[in-house]
């Protein structure tokens, strides 16, 4: 499960054939938009493009499903704040007209209520906001799915980053994967014993964890151990500067093409949102009080 979700497959496919800064670079492409723009409708056509480089790189569309899953509690989280705030967190960019309210997010039950004004254009922006995550951790995905751990050392020592620092971020880019894996297989082996989470006392629930955890630590401890053990045999520590890599990265044609590709949809995309004024939630919310006859 957990390497379907974000763990790295080792595949012969057109992302995965591509040189690792490249794979950075598109994330940023593709990041960066979600975050500049807030339309559902652009953001929409950004989530089918990185769905395409999914299925590009042979992801199980059945992994995207579980993130969703996965992310449905803190979307609803983000839902909430933006319905909440929203006239507080948008207030350079509120629409010219008036707002159409459409209820309460929490009605009036007796002396109790209502909070949370839900208007048309509150729904719009919070499931922008919503799809934003969504797209970020999809490429994050393609990301680490595309991009072998022995290939980040290699990539950050040609980003001129410490040799340190590179190990360290390709030992916790290999464990998280394993780690998912192994906390997986603990609640398997533990529910085939009996253990269960039941009961509404959240102090009882939290108690119940107890049985899983001290495996899992046990489990962390160990595998830190022979990482560091691995890492003392093959002489790690000796001579950062001067080493070297088994296989060298190099750019090729294709690569410097979708370099150029990716920086000028970048570039296109910042000066769209920052000096155009385009991809606001404000078109969209104009697009939907005309179709439903709302008076602007």
């Amino acid at each position: 499960m957990a390497y379907d979700i974000i763990g790295y497959r080792p595949l012969n496919t057109f992302m995965h054939r591509r040189d690792p800064r490249v794979k950075i670079i598109w994330f940023l492409a593709f990041s960066l938009p979600a975050v500049a723009w807030n339309d559902p409708l652009w953001l929409l056509g950004v989530l089918a493009a990185v769905l395409f480089f999914n299925w590009v790189a042979k992801m199980p569309f059945k992994g995207a499903l579980k993130i969703l899953i996965l992310l449905t509690p803190a979307m609803l989280v983000i839902l909430v704040f933006n319905v909440f705030f929203f006239e507080q967190t948008v207030t350079a960019s509120l629409p010219p007209w008036k707002l159409h309210y459409l209820g309460y997010l929490i009605p009036k039950i007796g002396d109790f209520g209502p909070y949370g004004y839900i208007s048309l254009e509150s729904l719009i922006f919070a499931s922008g906001a919503m799809m934003r995550f969504f797209i970020i951790t999809l490429a994050g995905r393609v990301l680490l799915s595309t991009t072998s751990p022995s290939e980040i050392p290699a990539t950050l020592t040609k980003l001129r980053a410490p040799v340190e620092m590179a190990v360290a971020v390709s030992v916790a880019f290999g464990m998280v994967p394993a780690m998912i894996q192994q906390v997986t297989s603990i609640f398997e082996a533990q529910r085939s014993r009996g253990w269960s989470v039941s009961g509404r006392n959240p102090l009882k629930a939290i108690r119940s964890f107890v049985p899983t955890v001290l495996p899992i630590i046990r489990r962390a401890i160990s595998r830190s151990e022979f990482i560091a053990a691995a890492m003392a045999s093959r002489g790690y520590g000796y001579n950062p500067s001067g080493r070297t890599s088994i296989r060298e990265l190099r750019l090729n044609r294709v690569d410097w093409i979708m370099i150029g590709l990716l920086v000028a949809f970048l570039i296109i995309n910042q000066i769209s949102a920052f000096v155009l004024k385009l991809g606001d939630y404000r078109s969209t919310a104009l697009l939907l009080r005309l179709a439903l006859g709302i008076p602007t």
